[in-house]
Formats: structure tokens, sequence, C-alpha cells
């Protein structure tokens, strides 16, 4: 009896306690997981962050937490951080602390993310896509711009225009700490009224300057950096503890069906029959009724036998309120059973007389494609997407048999199809959009787009794909994979060249029609490979490419080019960095500023009607070599890179003397030696 009562008053003193605090007892700590508990409370935004310190941070100091792109993580001196997330009537309000040994600051508009910055995105639905940012999803970066803190918004929908927005907002910079604090207001993030028990998806990621442009980053989930999806985003509970509801969040929605899923509920009172189901469609996983303590947080958890792979719905249940979240499941089970048909369909394909003999072709790539992605896999998110992509295949099957045209995307009319890589002596694969009605019998003109190095070949065509669906353009689109470890090099632009040659040698194309055309470094990929064969392509359109200054473009004076810049406080930077690029371009350049980098608003009927009337002009004359004196135990690779003039002869003459070489050149623009390695289908006399 005396045990019983000293509790009993231990539960009395604790209630008191937690009255008067905004800290609940025992509130499960978001680093073990991806979830946060962000409690109600009115905030300060002066970057001060002493209201912060009772509620448990996000604490992002782990090697595995980074991504560096120049240089090497030195360790928490160099870049680490802790977070904090709340919200009020007002809005969403996201505070960080930030260690960092060197603050830099050098960019502003549409490149702040360059700068030592807070970048967040926020998935208001938490519907965990996992193939793009849906209308749904805001993206944001908090830094300081001309001695000024500003939030910048990154806009992905038609509906709204990238640029500065007038939040609250506090960045404090000291010697080796920056403090963040910010409040973006609900109807910033579309929403009308929040509410406690509402759960958000949330990522959160800090960049490192140390001079330049930024040397790489830490996060709190992926989703942000590498590729724009919210299926990676950590689960955010809008947390009141003075409502009368039960309010529930899971550990983690994205898991492995090895995993176990924890669900951590609170209630103000005492609450009886508390019901969790987790559902697969119609069918019941698992289902469980727990009664919950009065002001403390219980955890349930649903062992890894109840999981299957694929999209699930679980479902927290109690008189007042029902709350629903998306679990997504991968299997690596099922990965291998899935290449293990699609290896079993190539030899049956194979054998099969009635069948075209390209189509076992077609599936042992597939193969070797995932096969390729599953050795790369390191994430569960790496792990979920070869699954999906060989569900895709498996589903596809079947339309071999049937002789039905095989769509990767039959909404967006986009195929798949892989070449050989010479470089890399594998397949490397591009999609392809097919015009309605395509006929292999006839020739279309063909649009290349090149996506960025923070993009994807994924990405390019369902953006840009949609959009040639919806105009019925009577046009292919190709949309070759990036070469991030190539780069802008001769290997990388070799490449695209080789994705193209296969393109041609596949799909019925108007040769005087061909056009380029690529955002960032994908524009800048686009300019270089015309650069170095104008007289190939119709037309080059470049998109937001920063570092075209670096070209000359006299070697285009035949050939059109639309170059697209921000209409930002960058404008006149871009004018004056870019002058002399732009007047050798002749009076073929084409300059528009837009204040948006939606590619619906970009690709109007104005500019494709521009694009189509495009043709290439009379090709240039041929290139004569001179060579004297040069021997196979002596040889030296020469490629032409550019001329000066292609309406008059360029000349290259060469003389190998004891070990000097001696080169003449005339009216070329540059070229290149290559002392060391040949191609291997170089034939010496």
């Amino acid at each position: 009896m005396k045990f019983r009562c000293y509790e009993s008053c231990v539960q009395i003193l604790s209630m008191f306690f937690l009255l008067n605090l905004p800290l609940i007892a025992g509130q499960p700590d978001p680093n073990h997981g991806l979830f946060y508990i962000a409690s109600k409370q009115e905030i300060q935004i002066d970057g001060l962050l002493d209201e912060w310190q009772e509620q448990v941070p996000i604490l992002l100091n782990k090697k595995s937490q980074t991504k560096y792109q120049r240089g090497e993580w030195k360790g928490t001196e160099d870049l680490s951080a802790k977070c904090w997330i709340s919200w009020n009537d007002s809005g969403l309000v996201i505070a960080a602390e930030v260690i960092d040994d060197s603050a830099h600051f050098p960019f502003k508009g549409h490149d702040v993310w360059e700068n030592d910055c807070l970048q967040f995105a926020v998935d208001v639905l938490d519907d965990n896509d996992p193939d793009y940012y849906q209308n749904d999803d805001r993206e944001f970066v908090v830094t300081w711009v001309d001695s000024q803190s500003v939030v910048y918004e990154y806009a992905y929908s038609a509906q709204r225009n990238s640029g500065i927005r007038n939040f609250p907002v506090q960045v404090i910079v000291t010697r080796d700490t920056i403090r963040y604090e910010v409040l973006i207001p609900w109807d910033g993030l579309g929403i009308l009224g929040p509410f406690a028990g509402m759960h958000i998806g949330l990522s959160v990621v800090f960049f490192d300057n140390d001079g330049g442009y930024n040397r790489g980053w830490i996060e709190w989930t992926a989703g942000i950096t590498d590729k724009k999806f919210t299926l990676p985003f950590a689960t955010v509970l809008l947390f009141d503890p003075e409502v009368n509801f039960v309010q529930a969040i899971p550990n983690q929605t994205f898991l492995s069906d090895k995993d176990t899923v924890e669900i951590w509920s609170y209630s103000r009172y005492f609450r009886r029959n508390v019901e969790f189901l987790l559902l697969d469609g119609d069918d019941i996983l698992f289902r469980k009724k727990i009664s919950l303590k009065s002001r403390k947080w219980t955890r349930l958890t649903i062992p890894s036998k109840f999981l299957n792979w694929g999209k699930l719905k679980l479902l927290v249940n109690s008189v007042r309120i029902s709350q629903q979240f998306d679990i997504l499941v991968w299997s690596r089970q099922l990965i291998t059973q899935q290449i293990e048909y699609l290896t079993q369909q190539t030899h049956i394909l194979a054998g099969l007389k009635n069948i075209d003999a390209t189509v076992s072709i077609t599936v042992e790539n597939w193969v070797e494609y995932l096969q390729n992605k599953l050795s790369r896999a390191v994430t569960d998110f790496d792990y979920y997407h070869v699954m999906k992509d060989a569900q895709k295949r498996v589903d596809q099957i079947p339309n071999f048999y049937m002789k039905r045209q095989v769509f990767y995307d039959r909404e967006n009319r986009i195929v798949e199809n892989f070449y050989k890589s010479e470089n890399e002596g594998r397949h490397r694969r591009y999609l392809v959009y097919l015009p309605a009605g395509y006929s292999p019998r006839q020739k279309y003109p063909l649009y290349v787009f090149f996506h960025d190095n923070r993009g994807n070949e994924e990405e390019s065509a369902r953006k840009i794909g949609t959009i040639l669906a919806k105009l019925d353009l009577p046009l292919i689109g190709v949309f070759p994979r990036g070469y991030p470890d190539m780069g802008l090099t001769h290997f990388g632009i070799s490449e695209l060249k080789n994705c193209l040659e296969h393109v041609l040698q596949k799909y019925g194309v108007e040769k005087e029609k061909i056009y380029l055309a690529g955002e960032g470094t994908g524009g800048t990929a686009a300019l270089m490979l015309a650069l170095r064969y104008p007289d190939r392509f119709a037309a080059v359109s470049v998109f937001f490419s920063k570092n075209i200054s670096n070209f000359s473009l006299t070697n285009l004076e035949h050939t059109p080019v639309w170059l697209v810049a921000r209409k930002d406080d960058q404008q006149a930077d871009f004018q004056r960095e870019n002058q002399d690029t732009i007047k050798t371009g002749g009076q073929v350049i084409k300059l528009s500023y837009l204040a948006t980098n939606n590619f619906d608003r970009i690709m109007s009927n104005e500019y494709f009607d521009w694009i189509l009337k495009q043709k290439c002009q009379k090709s240039p004359d041929q290139i004569v070599l001179e060579i004297n004196h040069l021997t196979p135990s002596r040889a030296f690779w020469v490629e032409i890179l550019g001329q000066q003039n292609y309406d008059e002869t360029a000349l290259f003459e060469a003389n190998l003397d004891s070990n000097r070489l001696f080169v003449r050149a005339r009216n070329l623009m540059a070229f290149s030696i290559n002392m060391e390695k040949l191609p291997s289908t170089a034939i010496f006399p």
C-alpha cells in the first residue's frame, strides 16, 4: 500500500509539472527514426533561440548525413547542426544552430542555395511521392544576402513564381556559429488552417560554403539535393498537449519488410480502446486496441512479419478522430525474384520465332540495368527505386507476347532504350517521347533535352514529355542520362553524341531538324555539343546555365541559339558576364529573361513554333589534314574541335622531328592532341 501511495503522488506531481512546461516527459527522440513532434508554441523570431532549449533537437553531426563534392567533411567543426520545429496559429517555425568554421554568402537571387544556408522542403499532404515534387510541395532557402536575412522560395508549380518572400526571419552569424530562425505563414504553404494532430512531410539541409561555390551539405533526410521527391521526407506531427483527442505518429513511414514500425501516441486524458490498423488495400495486416495513459507517450510496435511490400495504410482510430499515414515498404527478396523472372523471360523470348529478335535484347538490357542499379544501392530509397523499376518491367512482359508497343510511361508516351557505352563498356539508358500516331516509316523532327546535374532523365522525360504530349507536337523527344562522373569533358560530350547516334539508327529522324536543349549544366552540355558539331544541329536552347561566358559562339554563326536566363537581381550580372559570348553569336542569338523556372510557361507555342522553323544550314567544308613523318610507333591522335570560319577550308599540318612535334593550323578555333591513348578503331597505314 505504501508503494501504491508513493506512485500516485509521483503521478500527481508529474501531471502538475507537465501542465506548466511545454516539454512532455518521455517525449520520443526524433534521432531514433525519421519523425518529429512539433509542439505548439509562440516563438519570437529573433535568432537568439532561447525558447527552444527545453525541446528535443534534431542532431546532424555524422558523416553518413553529409555529402561533399569539393573536398571532404572534416568533422563537426567543419559543419554540424541542431534543428528544432514548432508551430502556432501564425505558421510553421524552424530554428537551427549551425557550427561552421567558415561562413560565406556570395550568392543572391536564384543561386542563394550556393551560400551557407538552411534549405528545407515541406510536403503539405505528407503523401510520400516517389517521383517528383507535386503542387502541394514547397521549398525554401534561409540565408544572408547583402547584410540582410532573407527567405527565398523555389517554386515548382505553374501557380507560383520563385523569389524572395517577406516572411519573419532572422539569421545571426558569429565567428563559427550561424543561428537561423524563420516562420513560414500557413498561407505560404497553401494551408487554410492548421490543427493539432495534422502531419506534414519535411526535409532539412544545411549547405557549406567556405568561399566560392558550396562544398557540400549535411541533411536530415534525402529528397532535396540529388533528386526532388518527397518519399524520403520525415513525418512531422503538429502537436498540442491541451487538445482532447489522441495524437499519434509513426517513427518512420518508409522501410524494408525486415524492419518494424513503432507508433507513438499521446492523449491528454486516459483513453481506452484506441485502435491501430495496418491495411494493404482492403486486407487487414495488423489490428490491435490499447489504452493510453493520461499525458504520457505510449509506444506500440508492429513486427516485421505483418509487413507486405508496397504502399500500406496505417490508421489510428479513437473516439474523436482518425489519423491516417501512408507506409511504403520495399523488399530485397522481391527484387531478387523480379530480376530472376526477367532473366528467364530473356531466354524464352530469344527462342520464339514469331517475336522480334530485338525484344530479348531489350529485356536483357533491363536485367543488366537493374543489376547495376542494385549493386550501387545503398539507402532504403535506392532499393525501393530498384524494386519499382523492376516491377514496371515485369508488368510490361505480356505486351511483348501480344506484340504491343512497350511504354515506360504510357500516359506520357515515354519508351525506354539502351545503347552500348564505349567509355564504360556497358549499356546506358535513355528515354524517348513518341508523338501520337507514331509510325516507324515516317520521319520526325528530333528534340533532345539534357537535364541539370541535380536532375535525371526520368524527371526530364516526365516534365518535358508531358508538355510535348499536351501540345500534341509532331516530334520525337529524347532524354539522355547524364554523366556526372565524366561531367562536361571530352568523354561526357562524346557519350551524349554516341547516344544520339543510336537514336538516329533506331528512329526515323529528319536529320536537318535536330534540336538541342538543356537546363543548367545540361544547357552547357547542349552548347558544347553544338560547338563541336555545328553542322549537325538546327538550333540550340540553353535554359538557366551560369557558365556560358566561357564560350565563344563564333562557331555557331549559322546555328540559332535561344538563351533563357532568370529575370531577377542577377539579370544585369548575366548581361555583363556574357556580353562577349552573346555578341559572337551574330544575329542568331535570342535572349529571354523569365521570372519562373516552370517549363509549362517557358515551353509555349511561341517557343516551339520558333524551334520547328529552324533547319540545318549547308554543311561546312570538310577539314583537310596534311600529316608528315608520322609512324605507328610514334602516333598521336588529333581531334579537331572547331573552326573559326566554316565557309573556308581548314588546314592542319603536323611534323614529328626527333622529340619535337611541330604543328601548323589555319582556320581552326581549337584542336587537341592525345599522346597516350588511341581509340580502339584507329587504323595505321
